[in-house]
């Protein structure tokens, strides 16, 4: 590990440990543009590709498709998150203009992109701004008891219908709050847009608007796997060390670290807290210079599965729960994870 330490101000007001000045060139001045374009083409390709397969009589040509709308939703979402870090092109217009593509794909386009990269920052800069307006969590409990026990219900049986209330509750926000009319127009356009969108290939066909909607739920669902474990209030500074962790990373694997290319490496957030502008194809390598790569906080989804399994329904309404037990070591027995909003 890395000797030369400083304390990176753009964490969430935590210390954590980054390379020396000379250091931070090779993750941040060494880009890899061919690298970016590749993933952009390949989540067009796989996205508007799939859902033609999607429109084919033949069933294997429908499960290629909908694997393919997946996989190009879940590239969408955590390249979207890497446009909001500004971490894709060097130039900030073409971050934007990449961005505006990305988020439509996403669903993520009725809030402006910059809004969303300052409400984003500001969360790695430990930034709380402020609202008059009740959160979403807060909107769901005063709903009444039957659609309460409903939401339950859809949760328990793996449908992530919080995170639609919750997306919904976001994208209405510029009506809901009585914001200015031009803002109020531009989501009702959109929604006229992607609302018609939707119309036609339902029309079409209204079984490749259904395989769509699997899809997206799954890209949802990969989503908040990630997200149950990262930004966890349970996991406190080591004494022994001068890292103080407040996320795990949930690797895909330990033993074939490239698998998690199918995340675009979102799964390294422990490195991605202490260099939040590291772009995501340096991230392992960040990883392994910060860390030893024994560090308990590395967990494989393989272990994450059963307590997401397990905790589905507690972590609606209930804190993250311990993630230590009192000799300092990782248990999950007693901790649910959070939900999380979208990571975009």
């Amino acid at each position: 590990m890395n000797t030369q330490i400083k304390v990176d101000n753009t964490t969430l007001g935590k210390t954590h440990p980054t390379l020396a000045q000379s250091e931070l060139k090779i993750y941040l001045h060494q880009p890899k543009l061919w690298l970016n374009i590749l993933v952009i083409v390949y989540t067009l390709t796989a996205y508007y590709g799939g859902i033609i397969l999607l429109l084919f009589p033949s069933i294997w040509l429908n499960i290629v498709g909908t694997i393919l709308v997946s996989h190009g939703l879940v590239y969408a979402a955590f390249l979207g998150h890497e446009l909001l870090h500004g971490s894709v092109f060097k130039k900030r217009n073409l971050n934007e203009l990449t961005a505006r593509i990305i988020r439509w794909i996403t669903g993520m386009c009725y809030v402006p992109f910059h809004q969303a990269a300052r409400g984003h920052i500001g969360h790695h800069l430990g930034i709380k701004f402020k609202s008059k307006a009740k959160g979403p969590m807060a909107a769901l409990l005063a709903l009444p008891k039957p659609i309460i026990v409903g939401v339950v219900i859809l949760e328990w049986l793996y449908f992530p219908i919080v995170s639609f209330l919750y997306l919904w509750w976001r994208n209405l926000s510029p009506l809901r709050q009585g914001q200015p009319w031009a803002q109020r127009y531009r989501v009702l356009l959109l929604m006229l847009a992607r609302g018609t969108m939707f119309t036609v290939l339902g029309i079409i066909s209204f079984k490749a608007l259904s395989l769509y909607f699997f899809a997206y739920v799954t890209m949802i669902t990969v989503a908040r796997f990630n997200q149950a474990f990262e930004h966890t209030s349970g996991y406190s500074e080591d004494p022994e060390s001068r890292i103080s962790f407040t996320t795990f990373s949930p690797v895909i694997s330990k033993k074939y670290p490239w698998l998690d290319i199918l995340v675009l490496n979102f799964s390294y957030h422990n490195a991605h807290h202490i260099l939040m502008s590291c772009p995501w194809y340096h991230l392992p390598s960040l990883n392994r210079h910060v860390f030893q790569g024994h560090e308990e906080h590395h967990l494989a989804w393989v272990t994450l599965l059963r307590n997401y399994h397990c905790f589905r329904t507690t972590r609606l309404f209930s804190p993250s729960g311990s993630a230590i037990d009192q000799q300092g070591n990782v248990d999950l027995e007693n901790f649910y994870g959070v939900q999380a909003a979208l990571p975009f």
